[in-house]
């Protein structure tokens, strides 16, 4: 019932320094609502590993997060009439139809 939709997309990409501060930023973000997501907690020993890697990663290039984010709307349509071979239609309601564009 919505008439004339826009849709936008755009993609956001964040840059860090360090791997804790990106780790700090997806904090801030929220959860982690993938459908595969590990469905405990995580140790010590994965959380070192998870600071290694992203340290290794950190000196070749810099580490980043990308964010697509989808923006859409629509106006609901003017009710329009419905043309039939016999029509009644009110005073009121014509003075409104004369008066639109």
């Amino acid at each position: 019932g919505f008439a004339e939709p826009v849709l936008d997309m755009e993609r956001i990409v964040l840059t860090f320094s360090t791997p804790e501060r990106l780790l700090e930023e997806l904090r801030g973000l929220g959860r982690n609502l993938h459908p595969a997501r590990f469905p405990g907690l995580r140790g010590r020993a994965w959380r070192q590993k998870l600071n290694e890697e992203l340290q290794q990663q950190s000196q070749s290039e810099a580490l980043s997060l990308t964010f697509e984010v989808i923006y859409g709307h629509a106006l609901k349509p003017k009710r329009r009439l419905q043309v039939e071979p016999e029509m009644r239609v009110s005073l009121d309601e014509m003075r409104a139809q004369l008066k639109r564009p």
